[in-house]
């Protein structure tokens, strides 16, 4: 490790102790103290004249375990219970939405994969903010959270969709790549039965191993294990590792339904370390010239008004759905400040070279504003809502 690693290590690790301190000072989310933390960083430090391969490889680790319990934070089973009618209206409404981004592509002459960004849907913030508001188990939060469970997994596949349309194209290697991701699909789905049945008929042994005298400790390796085995079989088979490491904790929370004590520890030491690194190294990575770039604030304003302009229009799909009348203003809302897949599709676009750094910085800036002035407006909604 160099000298200037060790210091930025050290920096980040303050910037990751002061952010919640400072989240509930100023009432923005963490994520974004931690990217504006990382920016302000970033204007004084040049990230690109040094190798800093330690802390990239921390960033990394953290995006995967970010995306893990993404993964961990959907409800398979309460998915399952969704009538059908309901099912088919909730995912008939991202399907518009991206109809709506696609078509704006079209009529202005915009790069497909940048306004594909206003289509992205997240949970991660929503989950905290119904908590906080007393609403998470009320009718209107349970079905926000499963509408935004739908659009998370949506999203997640226009983003593979997208990465092999612009990688390969229509090939042969595209359907290659395609049958690949099939495959992992097919044995995830076989896993996840596999379990489900050894654990119906031997319930005693499932127990004995994730269990000891540690809770903690044992789910924090039985999560790595169960993680690291769909990252390393979805690299094995070139597909995106974010997409194995979903894949990975969306099983882990539908096998086992009691998994909040053998996930304690896991959340602990992602959320309390690898991931502020991740989004402090967003920050890092984001080029502070841009914000005197006209293109990249037009760009991010374009974003963030499309991401609710989008979902506004195609809620109207929701008068078809047995919601109250009142709760329809906050589901556009409530879907609209998907800071982690922002910022994912950002980092992988940049890297693959599916989006510029204009667009990719767009992109970041757009996931601090959704994230800054969505929640809010969520907020009142929630209230006109009760």
């Amino acid at each position: 490790m160099s000298i200037y690693e060790a210091v930025l290590l050290l920096i980040m690790a303050i910037g990751a102790f002061v952010s919640p301190y400072l989240s509930k000072k100023i009432k923005l989310p963490i994520p974004v103290i931690e990217i504006l933390f990382g920016i302000l960083v970033g204007s004084f430090i040049h990230i690109e004249q040094h190798a800093f391969s330690i802390i990239k490889f921390m960033s990394e680790f953290g995006f995967l375990i970010l995306m893990y319990l993404a993964g961990l934070e959907l409800d398979i089973e309460e998915l399952k219970e969704t009538p059908k009618k309901e099912f088919f209206i909730y995912t008939a409404y991202y399907l518009i939405i991206i109809a709506l981004t696609l078509v704006s592509a079209f009529i202005f002459d915009i790069s497909v994969p940048l306004v594909l960004l206003a289509s992205m849907t997240a949970i991660g913030l929503l989950f905290p903010i119904l908590s906080e508001s007393g609403t998470l188990h009320t009718p209107t939060g349970k079905n926000l959270l499963v509408i935004g469970s739908v659009g998370e997994i949506i999203s997640l596949i226009t983003i593979t969709a997208t990465t092999i349309y612009y990688n390969y194209g229509i090939s042969l290697k595209a359907l290659h790549h395609i049958a690949e991701i099939v495959f992992f699909c097919i044995f995830a789905f076989f896993f996840l039965k596999g379990l489900k049945l050894y654990s119906w008929w031997y319930p005693n042994t499932l127990l004995k191993i994730v269990s000891s005298e540690n809770n903690a400790e044992t789910g924090m390796r039985t999560n790595f294990l169960n993680m690291l085995m769909f990252v390393a079989l979805a690299a094995f088979l070139n597909i995106e590792i974010i997409i194995g490491s979903f894949i990975g904790g969306m099983l882990y929370a539908t096998v086992l339904k009691e998994k909040e004590d053998i996930r304690e520890g896991f959340e602990m030491f992602g959320n309390g370390f690898l991931i502020p690194i991740f989004f402090i190294y967003v920050g890092l990575s984001f080029d502070i010239s841009s914000l005197a770039n006209t293109k990249v604030l037009l760009y991010s304003f374009a974003l963030s008004s499309g991401i609710l302009l989008t979902r506004m229009v195609a809620s109207v799909i929701f008068i078809f759905a047995d919601i109250h009348l009142r709760s329809l203003i906050t589901i556009p809302i409530g879907t609209s400040f998907p800071l982690t897949l922002l910022v994912a599709f950002a980092e992988i676009g940049r890297s693959t070279g599916i989006l510029t750094n204009e667009m990719a910085n767009a992109a970041i800036l757009t996931s601090i504003f959704t994230a800054i002035f969505y929640p809010s407006l969520f907020k009142v909604a929630l209230r006109f809502a009760k």
